[in-house]
């Protein structure tokens, strides 16, 4: 039966095809959430979702602790990244996401210190955050962002009036990522995804079980956004079928000579 040389014959001839494709890149944009920190033990959403991943992707955690919509906002003239005042950048668009792109897709999860206040005069207005989310993604679109996701932020199940800031955050999200552009799109709505049981007492940042519901859906919408295969990568699917076919109709046939 000759056809048993033929698969590695075609294999191999089209590995470096496969081998050679670019992977594509994703950049998380956020907070200290989208950083790491976690409420107890575990990997946050960001390192599980670089191994859903795996080496078809390259992902770029550009978050920063203490990190607000206004901070990330491309006019934005200063913000302290990881809370410290020794590690303060001068704009956090351009010393940490502009030199990113272009990539394929952005994911941004703002909210939870607009909310809070944090390193802010007070709580962000949801008009004020809803522009400079705007800003940001539209910004990131003109700068060479292929898709830009937009997660809606974590409950506050703790602070009342800040959740009640929150769900408005939400909508405005909601509204944005429904507009003309259909390159900004809804990501995860995480305030819908997390419940009571995601989150510690006391703590702003969700538990593991928090991380993992985002890093399972973020890697459904990221999933959904990614390209076709490039054309030196059909010719091994083609062999592969090719042979298949070649196969099923000799065993149909019975031994040949």
């Amino acid at each position: 039966m000759r056809w048993r040389p033929l698969l590695p014959t075609v294999l191999l001839a089209a590995l470096p095809l496969a081998a050679g494709a670019t992977p594509l890149r994703l950049v998380l944009v956020g907070d200290s959430i989208t950083a790491g920190r976690v409420a107890g033990v575990g990997d946050p959403f960001a390192v599980q979702l670089a191994d859903r991943l795996g080496p078809a992707w390259e992902l770029a955690n550009v978050a920063c602790g203490g990190a607000s919509s206004l901070d990330w906002a491309p006019s934005a003239g200063g913000a302290f990244c990881g809370s410290l005042p020794d590690v303060q950048v001068p704009n956090l668009y351009e010393a940490r996401a502009r030199p990113e792109l272009p990539v394929d897709v952005v994911a941004i999860l703002l909210g939870t210190n607009d909310a809070l206040g944090f390193f802010e005069p007070g709580p962000v207005d949801p008009a004020d955050y809803a522009a400079a989310l705007a800003a940001l993604a539209s910004r990131l679109r003109l700068d060479g962002a292929s898709h830009v996701l937009l997660l809606t932020p974590p409950p506050l199940f703790d602070d009342a009036t800040a959740d009640l800031l929150v769900q408005d955050y939400r909508d405005e999200v909601l509204a944005l990522c429904d507009g003309p552009d259909a390159g900004i799109a809804c990501g995860p709505d995480v305030y819908a995804l997390l419940g009571p049981a995601d989150f510690s007492v006391g703590n702003i940042h969700p538990r593991l079980s928090g991380h993992t519901r985002i890093a399972d859906a973020l890697y459904e919408s990221v999933s959904a956004l990614a390209p076709v295969p490039e054309p030196g990568s059909l010719p091994l699917a083609a062999a592969g079928l090719a042979v298949l076919s070649g196969r099923r109709r000799r065993m149909r046939r019975g031994p040949g000579p």
